[in-house]
């Protein structure tokens, strides 16, 4: 064929998912080179208002565009032209609200981020109209900083005011509190969770017996203190200079290192294109031989809105050695891959199994218990577990292996018992049941246990890569990076937002592994909102004062006692973690106090964030009686689950991490 016509080939078959998947790896966006990226033939361009053409219309942040078109609003105008002016602005003006002012209308969508792309979607929502549907939103606020939430809770509630019924899948203090109705599922992750652990009011779950959620937002929880780490003269630290990338305009800053940086700032402050800047500096471009270097290289085509060329300098006062980024992009796009593989589990178990004297006995060797290859995975399926139908212009149909039954290995396979498990059983396993099953052999606990420490225990050994959240996937990267850093050579790890998805609880639990890093002697970087993890470190860098052209500059810097004494958007928020560690824990029976907003500590009360009742009154939101009836809902690791949820209410469903909230939200009650 020749590469372009095996790639005309496989265009006439792109109907086919794995197809398209595969075509997507090799194709990259560039200008084109007729309109030069304007997207309209050149008699649209000339067509100008307020001397400017469409394309440069497009080209305007949200905010300034709002700005320009509305002195121009005619009130109570019937004439065409007016009502859709009116309809423009109203849209803008939801963008603007939910912190978006910061976008460009022809900003691709490629480029945004899991938070802004879910908020651009709810304002569009609320734009349509609609009344008497349901929407569910997983997750809204990822992305947003703290003084954020306030207003896309006046968005939520907006929705709620035109009869819809809106539920949230949410960790969020701010958005539990304004919840009109509050769900928990729990105890636990995994085969552990699955039940209703609370239903009712926000301020009612502090008393709810087994809710980890209740002790947080209550106020009787606490995160664990740690000691700091002296940042001084005489620390470590690498020097970045002339930083020209996206909004960043000539930024210079040091980061200490080992230590524990946390970068923070209003979404679209520019934190992202920092961090790709770091991502950029290769070990050997850095102090060794070429310390203070120039370079400059053209962004990669999924992550610039088309900014120009990034370009900047940088000095290391120690040997970098290697720089990891952990984000939140997919560990594995094959379902073949799964936890016990990548984790470096598998590869044991398989040769403790050969070990014993059954397997010898009958020939087995190490390969035989592997899915991927070998003589004792199933040769219907290939070791999958299932068939893959074709639907062609639909998605594709997994359905379990008619001749394993979604065992994966031979019936000859199956029979061999180790310690009364077979290796399917053992893949069924959760990690954490893992670490007790094989309790005698030291370094599959060794593997399994990272799995543990980093919250993601409740995981089955082969459960495929390709269904883990982005929360989880950034977790699980962490364990790779926990089993093969070593302690005589210096890493610098960045991480991009890793509570996402997380509980209060399970953010406790990823701040020791974090710790651990650090008492490693390695340096940590990592982009966050989230207080908690913020109060935790020892340096904080927040890039502000705004988003967008407002944003790319060091506003503050030092340790958190000191970021929260001035007068950034984070500061009051930081005021707050700082307070509460300070204050001695709550006994098990007193009462925290009420803010506007829900209960607990308090609220800043200048430069926070605006609350919903500013933005969007609450018009009839609630209507009296109708409700939703669930019983016995039965998916994933929901048993029998019974729920009433009231109509034309802003719902929350919450829980910790892999407790069965999506599975309820979006496989029941979304599906239903």
């Amino acid at each position: 064929y020749g590469v372009q016509e095996l790639f005309n080939w496989l265009e006439s078959t792109a109907y086919k998912m794995h197809v398209r998947v595969f075509l997507s790896r090799y194709r990259s966006y560039s200008t084109c080179p007729d309109c030069a990226g304007k997207r309209l033939r050149p008699e649209s361009l000339c067509w100008r208002w307020q001397g400017k053409t469409l394309p440069e219309i497009y080209a305007l942040p949200v905010d300034e565009l709002l700005a320009l078109l509305q002195p121009h609003r005619v009130a109570q105008s019937r004439h065409p032209a007016d009502q859709a002016l009116t309809a423009i602005l109203d849209r803008l003006g939801y963008l603007e609200a939910v912190g978006l002012g910061y976008l460009t209308l022809d900003r691709q969508s490629r480029t945004l981020s899991g938070g802004e792309v879910q908020r651009v979607n709810l304002t569009a929502c609320l734009g349509a109209g609609l009344s008497d549907a349901l929407f569910v939103l997983d997750e809204p606020s990822v992305g947003l900083h703290p003084r954020d939430p306030g207003r896309m809770i006046g968005i939520l509630r907006r929705l709620v005011a035109q009869g819809n019924t809106v539920v949230v899948v949410e960790h969020d203090e701010s958005v539990m509190r304004a919840a009109e109705h509050l769900i928990e599922i729990g105890p636990r992750p995994g085969r552990q969770g699955g039940q209703l652990v609370f239903s009712g009011r926000p301020e009612e779950i502090s008393s709810a017996k087994n809710s980890a959620t209740g002790p947080w937002l209550g106020g009787k929880k606490i995160p664990p203190a740690s000691a700091r780490r002296p940042v001084n003269a005489q620390t470590k630290r690498l020097r970045l200079e002339n930083i020209h990338a996206n909004n960043l305009r000539g930024l210079s800053l040091d980061i200490p290192l080992g230590r524990f940086v946390a970068l923070c700032g209003v979404s679209g402050s520019g934190k992202s294109s920092l961090l790709a800047v770091l991502s950029r500096i290769a070990t050997e471009e850095t102090a060794a031989g070429r310390k203070g270097k120039k370079r400059s290289a053209a962004p990669s085509g999924d992550s610039t809105d088309g900014a120009g060329e990034i370009s900047f300098a940088v000095k290391s006062d120690l040997p970098l050695g290697e720089i990891a980024l952990v984000d939140q992009s997919p560990v594995s796009r094959t379902p073949r891959s799964n936890p016990a593989l990548y984790s470096g589990a598998w590869e044991l178990v398989r040769q403790r199994l050969a070990a014993t004297p059954e397997a010898e006995e009958n020939g087995f060797t190490p390969s035989h218990f592997s899915f991927n290859s070998g003589d004792g995975r199933c040769p219907h399926c290939g070791g999958s577990g299932w068939e893959t139908v074709e639907m062609q212009f639909l998605a594709d149909v997994h359905v379990p292996c008619p001749v394993c039954e979604g065992k994966r290995f031979r019936e000859e396979i199956l029979a061999f018992a180790f310690r009364g498990k077979n290796v399917d059983e053992i893949l069924r396993m959760t990690a954490e049941e893992a670490v007790v099953f094989f309790a005698e052999e030291p370094a599959i606990v060794r593997a399994l246990a990272l799995l543990v420490e980093v919250g993601l225990g409740y995981l089955t050994l082969g459960q495929p890569l390709n269904t883990l959240s982005g929360g989880e996937a950034q977790r699980l990267k962490l364990v790779r990076f926990l089993g093969n850093f070593s302690a005589e050579k210096h890493t610098f790890i960045l991480l991009d937002e890793p509570t996402t998805g997380l509980h209060r609880e399970d953010v406790a639990r990823l701040l020791g592994v974090l710790q651990r890093l650090v008492e490693a002697g390695h340096s940590l970087l990592v982009v966050e909102h989230q207080t908690d993890v913020l109060h935790a470190a020892d340096w904080l860098l927040e890039l502000g004062p705004e988003a967008g052209a407002g944003g790319g500059n060091l506003v503050a810097e030092g340790p958190p006692e000191k970021v929260a004494k001035g007068k950034t958007l984070t500061a009051p928020y930081l005021r707050i973690s700082v307070a509460e560690a300070s204050l001695p824990k709550p006994a098990s029976n007193e009462k925290a106090g009420r803010t506007k907003l829900g209960f607990a500590s308090e609220a800043p009360t200048s430069g926070g964030a605006l609350v919903a009742e500013e933005i969007f009154p609450e018009e009839n939101a609630v209507s009296a009686g109708g409700k939703i009836v669930l019983r016995g809902a039965r998916e994933h690791n929901l048993r029998n689950l019974d729920l009433d949820l009231p109509l034309n209410t802003l719902a929350v469903i919450t829980g910790v991490s892999g407790s069965g909230k999506s599975s309820l939200a979006f496989d029941v009650l979304f599906a239903e």
